[in-house]
């Protein structure tokens, strides 16, 4: 696998040991040996020497003897030097702090590195005649390949819920319409494959296991004040893993579509209306979140729509391994449910009864910066490896925390590459990446954090996140949430919604201004928070004076 920190010195390095390979397996009968390289073109020096090798044979002016004598194949894989639709780049400007760190210019010519699909260098000239287009698997490739893989997800399933008919099709037809729907979002992480069905198999078993066996499911039940039915078992784990995989990640107005999408035209009661799909997954939401509070006590936090998301994605990502990343201004809960996340997972050691169900987690962070190298990177996935060496993996996960990992795309090394084989395959503690097959031993768990936009086609090996300007009503039952924490209401709602408008004002003349002059964003989320709890406390000293 390449990436931006791999040299012309290790491609050479490859190049020899395969060539001693192919002796070997010549002499053995073998007569084909193939060394592949895949993302070629994210290394300038790495894409050259391949012109070379795949051109002229020749390996820095050597002749590679393996590919004439011993029958050595080598093939090299490509991502498409191609241009974001400009409704994306729109949506990656309102994330975060915006879309536009880094240089305007790319290094090759006038295409900003951004507006790019893919980080890559273009190919030369002379590599380009030896273009095969793999393209992607059609709509009914994809639907075989994944009614497989929900037919191995059903074979654990039914023997807890039993058998329903036409209970493949149904999740087939669900999974394949989740699937077209992001592909049609142009203005959304629309790089869609075979991973977030597997994502949606992981999640649809975690918690139809949790559900069934465990403290999750006797909670559910005394909220839903009856019995955990069959039906039951097969409704919430569905709204669970479509929310995980899909929903979470969609913006306000996507979600509302994707609900409609999926739930009005399901061949059963199994999701209901989107209504229910939103009841269903907020209440599950709400009790991780309830678990917590103990630890938020005191410090006039609000339980606002992205903390709840942000705790529970970080939950179920840290305990399944799956990448997460999650982007947003300043002030939309990123650092804080990582902290008390890792605060409540001590496994069996935990408080809640319900997080001694969950594995102990302890977090390896990284800050990253436009110095960042893949080496860096790599490391701290070996440090976090070397933390699960010898443990029970189902008791305990290590994650990995990439700190303003947005920074790291501007590095000139293409840092960012190296994640591809390291959320796949994981890092043995001797720093072992190319293992073939997954240890599962090596593979830790995973979050990068940015307040600067990402590029989406990187992160589709995980969840990505991406949190816009809080709405009014959002912000309002935040300033709530902040006042209500002292244990009364100390401010009308009339005078409330007075700042927040305020507030806004004050965001609509600052945007109008950085688009005049460029200059950068000073006013934001956590000053709209200390207001308040200055207010807070200002009115707790005068009460304390009189």
């Amino acid at each position: 696998h390449v990436d931006g920190g791999v040299t012309a010195k290790d491609i050479k390095h490859q190049i020899e040991h395969a060539s001693c390979l192919a002796c070997k397996n010549w002499s053995q009968g073998i007569c084909s040996t193939i060394l592949f390289f895949d993302e070629c073109n994210t290394s300038h020096d790495a894409l050259w020497l391949a012109q070379e090798i795949m051109c002229d044979q020749t390996c820095d002016g050597d002749s590679i003897d393996a590919v004439n004598k011993y029958g050595m194949k080598i093939v090299i894989a490509c991502n498409p030097y191609r241009l974001h639709p400009p409704e994306l780049i729109a949506r990656l400007e309102k994330a975060g702090l915006g879309y536009h760190a880094g240089p305007k210019v790319s290094e090759q010519g006038m295409i900003r590195l951004r507006d790019l699909v893919y980080r890559v260098h273009p190919l030369p000239p002379s590599l380009q005649v030896h273009i095969f287009d793999f393209g992607s698997l059609s709509v009914s490739v994809e639907k075989k390949y994944s009614s497989l893989i929900i037919q191995h997800m059903l074979k654990d399933v039914t023997k807890t819920i039993g058998e329903y008919e036409g209970l493949e099709r149904f999740f087939t037809k669900l999974i394949c319409r989740a699937q077209d729907f992001m592909r049609s979002c142009k203005n959304e992480k629309s790089f869609v494959s075979l991973r977030d069905v597997k994502r949606f198999r992981d999640v649809f078993l975690f918690f139809a296991d949790h559900i069934r066996n465990k403290e999750l499911g006797r909670i559910l039940q005394a909220k839903e004040g009856k019995k955990i039915s069959d039906r039951d078992l097969l409704k919430f784990p569905v709204v669970c893993a479509l929310g995980v995989c899909y929903y979470l990640s969609l913006s306000p107005d996507n979600r509302e579509n994707f609900l409609h999408t999926i739930c009005d035209r399901a061949d059963d009661c199994v999701l209901g209306s989107p209504r229910n799909f939103n009841r269903l997954l907020t209440l599950v939401m709400s009790i991780f979140v309830k678990e917590l509070r103990p630890l938020l006590k005191g410090k006039n936090i609000a339980e606002n729509a992205a903390f709840s998301e942000n705790i529970f994605l970080f939950i179920i990502c840290s305990e399944l391994r799956i990448p997460l990343f999650l982007i947003g201004k300043p002030g939309t809960s990123k650092s804080l449910a990582k902290s008390i996340v890792g605060e409540a997972m001590q496994g069996r050691a935990s408080e809640s009864r319900l997080f001694q169900d969950f594995s102990q987690c302890i977090h390896v962070t990284y800050q990253c910066s436009p110095l960042s190298t893949p080496e860096g990177i790599k490391s701290v996935f070996r440090e976090a490896s070397q933390y699960q060496k010898d443990k029970d993996i189902s008791e305990y996960v290590a994650m990995v925390i990439l700190d303003e990992v947005g920074l790291a795309e501007d590095s000139n090394t293409m840092a960012l590459k190296s994640l591809h084989a390291l959320l796949e395959n994981g890092c043995s503690p001797d720093g072992n990446v190319e293992t073939g097959e997954v240890n599962s031993t090596n593979k830790v768990s995973f979050c990068g954090m940015s307040n600067w936009a990402l590029d989406p086609a990187k992160m589709n090996r995980g969840v990505l996140v991406s949190r816009e300007e809080p709405s009014r009503d959002d912000l309002i039952f935040t300033a709530s949430g902040i006042l209500h924490d002292l244990g009364e209401n100390i401010l009308d709602k009339q005078r409330l919604k007075l700042i927040v408008d305020c507030y806004l004002q004050l965001l609509e003349i600052q945007q109008n201004t950085n688009l005049k002059d460029g200059s950068p964003e000073i006013f934001g989320l956590r000053d709209f928070y200390s207001f308040f709890e200055n207010y807070c406390n200002e009115v707790a000293d005068r009460t304390a004076r009189q």
